[in-house]
């Protein structure tokens, strides 16, 4: 549940960097979401439904 609300909340907060032109702490927000995702998907694919 973290690893989703990071990924979600750098998300929003990179995008919003860029917009106001804060090139540098957006991009590093926005590599943050990335590796939060990919970490969620790693931890999904973990997940054994049945």
């Amino acid at each position: 549940m973290v690893v989703g609300c990071l990924a979600v909340w750098s998300a929003l907060f990179g995008i919003g960097y860029l917009l106001y032109a804060r090139v540098a702490l957006g991009a590093g927000l926005l590599v943050i979401a990335v590796a939060a995702t990919a970490l969620l998907m790693r931890l999904v694919g973990k997940i054994k439904l049945s």
